[in-house]
């Protein structure tokens, strides 16, 4: 019930569920078998750390971290050790954002490396080489060293190119990538990830996950052509501006028409649409050309 509520309260941003939740997590650990207690800390920490994120009180990151550090070091499945790891590594990020102190910065890169070192699955790895880019990048802006903020874009610019990586962490990551890059000044690395981005929505869309949670995700994700456009007219290109944002129109049509929804078993039309959404598919978009040429991401 805690899990359910946290997850409720995170994504509708509800301070009365993530309450609830922590109530419940923190009953859970009351008088809690040795075998569940690791996991029962886990979901603390993490309930902890949603509820610092919805009202910056520092004792919740305070709280996150001890529950986060304790179950890290209870151990656990070699598959769950760079999970394990990875928490470590949030909640000393967020705990420094309350600290303001160094050490806390320096030891949430430590537990993101160890976390990439720890990881079994492809997955895992993706998700500690995102985590280290972030907090690589905050070290940048505490310390304005350009080496940090390369090595975050390069952190990024892995995790979108990596096919076996859930598709929303890749176009978070390369949109992070291209907003790093716009932020050094370095235009046509920015060009070329917010174009990456928009080639992982264009062609994944949003497959798999209900109406409800497209629009969540379409919200999130608004802006990225803007920004794209933004980008090349950056770097004195006002044609490929005109395409990014044209394209950023495509998909939000693409979405708008529900073109890319699951397609219920034997529902009248359903064959039909699944015809009109493959044509669409194997449509090769215009390309003057003047506009550079753009790989997918897998290709890259």
């Amino acid at each position: 019930l805690a899990h359910a509520l946290l997850l409720r309260g995170s994504r509708l941003q509800r301070q009365g569920d993530l309450l609830e939740a922590l109530t419940l997590a923190g009953e859970s650990l009351v008088d809690a078998p040795a075998g569940m207690r690791t996991g029962l800390l886990t979901n603390a920490g993490l309930v902890a750390i949603e509820c610092f994120r919805l009202t910056r009180e520092g004792g919740y990151a305070a709280d996150a971290l001890v529950q986060l550090e304790e179950a890290a070091a209870q151990g656990g499945a070699p598959s769950d050790r760079s999970g394990q790891m990875l928490n470590v590594s949030l909640a000393r990020r967020l705990y420094f954002e309350v600290s303001g102190d160094l050490d806390d910065l320096e030891r949430s890169l430590e537990a993101g490396i160890r976390a990439r070192e720890l990881a079994v699955q492809e997955t895992d790895q993706a998700a500690a080489s995102a985590a280290l880019g972030r907090t690589l990048w905050l070290r940048y802006l505490s310390l304005g060293r350009m080496a940090d903020a390369q090595a975050a874009i390069a952190m990024r610019r892995e995790v979108a190119t990596d096919p076996t990586a859930p598709p929303s962490m890749r176009i978070d990551s390369a949109r992070a990538a291209g907003d790093g890059s716009m932020i050094i000044g370095d235009f046509g690395a920015a060009s070329h990830m917010y174009g990456i981005a928009l080639d992982l929505l264009s062609y994944l869309g949003l497959l798999g996950i209900d109406r409800r949670s497209q629009e969540h995700e379409a919200a999130r994700l608004s802006g990225l052509a803007e920004d794209a456009a933004a980008a090349a007219l950056s770097r004195h290109d006002p044609e490929q501006a005109l395409y990014e944002l044209d394209r950023g129109r495509g998909v939000l049509w693409r979405q708008s028409l529900d073109l890319r929804a699951p397609f219920p078993a034997g529902t009248e039309g359903a064959g039909r649409r699944r015809h009109l959404r493959d044509e669409l598919d194997r449509a090769v978009p215009y390309r003057d050309s003047a506009l550079p040429e753009r790989r997918l991401a897998e290709g890259c």
